[in-house]
């Protein structure tokens, strides 16, 4: 699997939803795909931080996946905003002014991808067909410092009263 683009996608989310004041919780990787969990309300800011995986994808890989972004769009249809495109400036806008932050996300994340596979193989409680496995990526304390380092230019996490709303899985 080419972990590339949901890397490259999931960073977005991040970069965008602490660009924002949103706090995201982790990175995981579930059913095979990482996802971030952001807390997040139904507000337009939370719709460009949706926005903003396919942003990423576009900025980095010059297109992005229509099929990937429907779950993206759904969330965004479901609390009243229109098309996915619609946010797309606005959340470019956001990853090239955090491209730094955003680079370095995906470097960690496509490492520790790599290293938890093969950890995970080597424990053999990896099975590369399926679905169901689970494993923390990236933590919240982990993607703070490298927010920290390369948007604030300084080694600690950001202010932990950020926005705490949860969106629903």
């Amino acid at each position: 699997m080419d972990i590339n683009r949901p890397i490259c996608h999931e960073a977005g989310h991040v970069v965008a939803a602490l660009h924002l004041g949103f706090r995201v919780e982790r990175i995981d990787v579930h059913q095979g795909m990482p996802r971030s969990l952001i807390a997040m309300d139904c507000t337009r800011e939370m719709m460009v931080v949706l926005a903003s995986g396919i942003a990423a994808e576009q900025l980095v890989l010059g297109d992005y996946d229509v099929e990937g972004s429907t779950d993206d769009q759904k969330k965004i249809s479901e609390c009243g905003g229109g098309a996915i495109e619609n946010y797309l400036v606005e959340a470019c806008d956001i990853i090239r002014s955090n491209e730094c932050c955003a680079r370095r996300l995906r470097e960690r994340l496509t490492r520790r991808w790599i290293e938890s596979q093969a950890e995970s193989e080597a424990s053999s409680n990896f099975h590369a067909d399926s679905g169901s496995l689970t494993f923390n990526l990236m933590s919240r304390e982990d993607i703070e410092a490298i927010w920290a380092e390369a948007v604030l230019g300084r080694s600690a996490p950001i202010d932990p009263t950020a926005r705490s709303s949860k969106w629903p899985d």
